[in-house]
């Protein structure tokens, strides 16, 4: 697994920030720029994202973005990052 921290974050640009919350989280506040895919729903709506696209992933305590990139990591989505805390 890869880690990033957020003072990390401007070096990736171009990547694709997913908060993994629940939409009623996400709506409480999240990083400028990300989208919200729920984890329940990652494989569902990460699908018209490219394998090869950076994506850096984030939730509040780290559990649900553990779940996420695992469960990308196994359809083949290789260039994954897990925002630390």
């Amino acid at each position: 697994m890869k880690y990033i921290t957020k003072d990390e974050l401007s070096n990736y640009n171009n990547a694709l920030i997913i908060d993994v919350r629940m939409p009623n989280e996400y709506n409480t506040g999240h990083i400028n720029n990300s989208i919200n895919i729920p984890v329940t729903n990652i494989l569902s709506g990460i699908k018209k994202y490219n394998k090869d696209k950076k994506i850096i992933l984030y939730c509040d305590h780290g559990k649900r973005r553990l779940m996420a990139y695992r469960l990308l990591d196994s359809i083949g989505y290789k260039n994954l990052y897990i925002l630390k805390k």
